[in-house]
């Protein structure tokens, strides 16, 4: 699980690193939405498909909001290091 975690946050550098969103607000939507459907649907809500549907299913339902917030936080991140690098 753990390592899960830390793919998902290395996933949301990745991301950033590439494509440099200037605009979070984006991001910022899907993650609020992505947690949204965390709170709505129950994992339990996958048991009885097919196993390898049922793991794909609840780690897209529980790791996409980790990969949404590293997005936010290493953009972020990155902007405050670049306003600090350029200040006297």
């Amino acid at each position: 699980m753990s390592i899960a975690v830390l793919a998902m946050i290395l996933s949301g550098n990745l991301y950033v690193l590439k494509f440099k969103p200037e605009r979070l607000q984006g991001h910022d939507a899907a993650l609020l939405f992505a947690l949204g459907l965390n709170v709505i649907i129950p994992l339990n809500s996958f048991v009885g498909m097919n196993s390898s549907l049922q793991i794909v299913a609840s780690c897209v339902l529980v790791f996409t909001p980790i990969f949404f917030a590293g997005i936010v936080f290493a953009t972020s991140f990155n902007r405050g290091a670049a306003a600090r690098s350029t200040s006297p």
